[in-house]
């Protein structure tokens, strides 16, 4: 009896997670994601830019905004590969001195996304150079487990 109870919890659980998942990826779901994170940016060019009072910094804000303000697609497709492409542009701004964007930075970011958002395309593959590692040590690579080789095998089998 237990064994069968603890089966028919086990089922509920997994169809609960595919259930999520389903939810996850609604359209809905999808355009909130890119609205809430179109705001974060907004939010964080604010912060970065809003003690400029140069004209530049005045061009920038409307490219951006521009840029933010338009409608969200219905497209799950673009939904899915937009949010991607404002997660980069954070996760850079982060990696900046001092964790802020500075108006030549905002400048550069907003062009580059505006060539993805007129062309779309998933970024190419990180391909190492395995040859040369080989070439230049075969055991290094297949022996130590933070070798290229054996990074880019565990990616393999990730996927």
């Amino acid at each position: 009896m237990s064994y069968e109870v603890e089966h028919v919890q086990r089922i509920v659980r997994e169809l609960r997670r595919v259930v999520e998942d389903i939810q996850d990826d609604s359209t809905q779901n999808l355009a909130y994601r890119v609205m809430r994170l179109r705001r974060k940016v907004w939010w964080n060019f604010t912060v970065d830019t809003w003690e400029h009072k140069s004209k530049r910094a005045d061009e920038l804000e409307a490219r951006l905004r521009e840029l933010l303000s338009g409608e969200v697609s219905l497209e799950a497709d673009r939904n899915t590969w937009e949010p991607r492409v404002w997660q980069d542009l954070l996760k850079d701004r982060r990696a900046q001195r001092g964790e802020r964007g500075t108006q030549k930075w905002w400048d550069a970011a907003i062009r580059e996304v505006i060539s993805f958002m007129e062309s779309p395309a998933y970024a190419a593959p990180d391909l190492p150079e395995l040859r040369a590692a080989f070439k230049a040590d075969l055991d290094h690579e297949i022996d130590h487990s933070d070798s290229v080789t054996n990074l880019f095998r565990r990616i393999l089998e990730d996927s």
